[in-house]
């Protein structure tokens, strides 16, 4: 994007021109010409214009060391048409102690949030308070955004406490067209809760989602939002992980629920469920609710969740249950995999709704494996499995692929931060061999390397798998061998992540080659790995004759994930050779879908991982 125009905050706000232009000649910019806002910290102003003269081909407005006062005038600029109020606007204000805060708006959206790299504690509490005290004083923005065009999302996360947040109230409970209100990662406490339950009861006929994960709500505060929730008739989404309410609040919340007419979805992870687990069951098994996701990550009911599990064989509408971190014991499964208990529960398939069910980090072992495996061999429509991190082996994989072989629904398994060893691959390869439905399977962290023939010789046969995760298990040049030569053969495989394994150059022929045959592929995770210059170059050669792959990282190998980057560094008679490669990648890049993104942190709710 060219910076065609910069302008000086006097301009903005005296409204005058720099140039001393003839103000008369005023113009407002039409929507489609400034498509993005920055403000940075850079010293230097260059060809400083005045702000109304911008001509119509400008394409950014970067404005140096703005303080927080002159946002506000941003803001009105915007509300009264001169900017346009559809586009992604992103003002960020690195006045180096508060080094980053974001105020984007995107058709009808107010995003406010602090996102700051400090470099002391008192810079961090400087930055918070001058950020909140601007936001605060700006009532004005909230009721412009009514006026000229009504808010529909709000999101505020600039650490809020209870008395900063009142001057808003004002402001949103004369908004009756808020669809989304997120408060989420503040420090709000039972004041903001009540004037939220009170925005629940009267000012908000439309409302959707609400999100207050993350700050400070105790029992009083959640009380009084539970009783708001039955005159509420439109929310669908709500989030209250991650606060200091306890198991009478969750009672509470539970019969305010449970014949609510729109509110599919729920979070409470990360908070005191203990004795109020079996409410969440007879919420589970309700008629009248209509609930299908529940997360209940980290509140570790301990024994009390015998009552949930035994309620999940009358369960009619859940399809995600999340149940992460939460130390279960293989003993509390044992009653629900009963042999007669399961063949009365699946008598009639048609009532099992469950789809989606994520027990990571639960040290279920060996013996827990065990009992789930009972459950799996019948007609669950479950499609996708979460038990990472969960002490399994090679003896509890076995019963668990044995059962999951002929599952029909089954398209997403996660087994990552398990110890595996390579005595799992004959199991793997089974289920390779045997199940035609999944489509996505994680093993990271699962000590792989010596088994990998025998995976690969299954995979060659498979035609649904799409997605391979195999990061982190120690694979060496030899493993890689073998998965090349499975993608010479296998036509349905798109991704591949083989990163923080140990291939070195000695494979890059070998990749080469498969990346030369393979045109299904889109992408390949080659990421902290022992390939050098030499070995990069061959792979990225090999590029001219495939047109399907889009992504190669090979970040942490001293390789730039972008080649034309890497390219620049090297000598020219390289950049010529290769640049016809460059293109053609582009081309296939254009030409195609994005590729899923390669994420460090794991997005496959793998927590174990």
């Amino acid at each position: 994007m060219t910076n065609k125009g910069l302008y000086s905050i006097e301009s903005i706000l005296n409204n005058q021109c720099n140039n001393n232009c003839n103000n008369n000649n005023k113009k407002k910019i039409d929507n489609e010409t400034i498509p993005n806002i920055s403000i940075t910290d850079s010293d230097d102003i260059q060809d400083k214009k005045c702000y109304n003269c911008i001509g119509s081909n400008s394409d950014s407005i970067h404005i140096n060391q703005l303080p927080c006062l002159v946002l506000g005038h941003i803001f009105s600029q915007i509300f009264n048409g001169i900017l346009p109020s559809h586009y992604y606007s992103n003002l960020s204000n690195v006045c180096r102690k508060w080094k980053l805060i974001m105020f984007k708006i995107v058709r009808k959206i107010l995003l406010v949030e602090e996102n700051y790299t400090s470099q002391t504690k008192k810079d961090v509490i400087e930055s918070m308070v001058r950020v909140k005290d601007w936001f605060i004083n700006a009532e004005f923005i909230l009721s412009e955004f009514q006026r000229k065009s009504p808010v529909k999302e709000i999101t505020l996360r600039i650490r809020l406490c209870d008395g900063e947040f009142t001057p808003l109230c004002h402001n949103l409970s004369e908004c009756c067209s808020l669809i989304r209100l997120d408060l989420g990662l503040n420090t709000l406490g039972d004041t903001t809760a009540i004037q939220i339950a009170n925005l629940l009861i009267k000012n908000s006929p439309v409302l959707e989602l609400l999100n207050l994960e993350g700050n400070k709500i105790t029992d009083e505060g959640m009380t009084e939002i539970a009783k708001a929730l039955k005159f509420n008739q439109t929310l669908t989404k709500l989030n209250l992980s991650k606060n200091y309410f306890g198991p009478d609040s969750h009672v509470e919340l539970v019969k305010s629920i449970m014949d609510h007419p729109a509110l599919v979805h729920l979070e409470v992870k990360d908070t005191a469920v203990s004795s109020a687990c079996s409410y969440y069951g007879e919420l589970i098994k309700s008629s009248t609710s209509i609930l299908e996701y529940l997360d209940m990550s980290g509140t570790c009911p301990g024994a009390h969740c015998k009552a949930l599990f035994e309620c999940l064989k009358a369960n009619t509408h859940l399809k995600t249950l999340i149940f992460n971190n939460n130390n279960l014991f293989p003993h509390y499964l044992t009653f629900i995999t009963d042999t007669v208990f399961l063949q009365k529960w699946f008598a009639n398939t048609d009532a099992i709704h469950l789809e989606e069910v994520m027990l990571n980090n639960n040290e279920l072992n060996d013996f827990g494996i065990y009992e789930l495996s009972k459950i799996y061999q019948y007609p669950f429509r479950i499609r996708s499995v979460g038990l990472a991190n969960n002490k399994l082996t090679f003896c509890g994989l076995s019963h668990l692929c044995f059962s999951l072989c002929k599952h029909k629904f089954l398209e997403k398994l996660d087994l990552s931060n398990n110890n595996l060893s390579d005595k799992a691959a004959p199991s793997l390869s089974y289920l390779f061999k045997n199940n035609s439905s999944l489509k996505e399977i994680h093993l990271r962290f699962c000590q792989l390397n010596g088994g990998m023939d025998d995976m690969c010789k299954s995979l060659e046969q498979n035609k649904t798998l799409t997605w391979l995760d195999l990061n982190c298990n120690r694979i060496d040049d030899k493993a890689t061998y073998s998965l090349c030569q499975m993608l010479k053969v296998n036509c349905t495989l798109k991704t591949l992540s083989l990163g923080s394994n140990q291939i070195s150059n000695a494979s890059a022929e070998h990749l080469a080659s498969c990346i030369k045959i393979n045109n299904t592929i889109t992408s390949m995770d080659l990421s902290n790995n022992h390939i050098d210059f030499q070995g990069a170059l061959i792979i990225i050669d090999a590029m001219r004759f495939n047109h399907s792959i889009l992504d190669i990282n090979f970040f942490l190998t001293n390789i730039p994930r972008n080649p034309s980057l890497f390219l620049k560094k090297q000598p020219r008679d390289l950049n010529n050779n290769i640049h016809e490669i460059i293109r053609l990648n582009e081309n296939n890049r254009l030409n195609s879908p994005p590729s899923p993104p390669f994420n460090n942190n794991n997005n496959n709710n793998s927590n174990g991982s």
